[in-house]
């Protein structure tokens, strides 16, 4: 049940039904855990690479969208 609550919220989907075709660099996966970044990280995109901001949160707690009842 959370997680189709998490994937009626978090669209992804719909970031990329409308993003694609302007030139920006999409994240090649749609998903991604929160949390766990202490700095900032290149990744690959579809087009070159994109920056993943520092994400950790005060509490150290972690989400993982495909897992959200941990």
């Amino acid at each position: 049940m959370v997680k189709a609550m998490v994937r009626a919220v978090l669209r992804s989907d719909l970031y990329r039904l409308h993003m694609t075709g302007t030139g920006a660099a999409l994240p090649r996966a749609s998903d991604k855990v929160e949390g766990i970044l202490g700095q900032t990280e290149q990744v690959p995109a579809t087009q070159g690479s994109l920056s993943l901001l520092r994400n950790r949160f005060f509490d150290g707690a972690v989400f993982d969208p495909n897992a959200p009842n941990r």
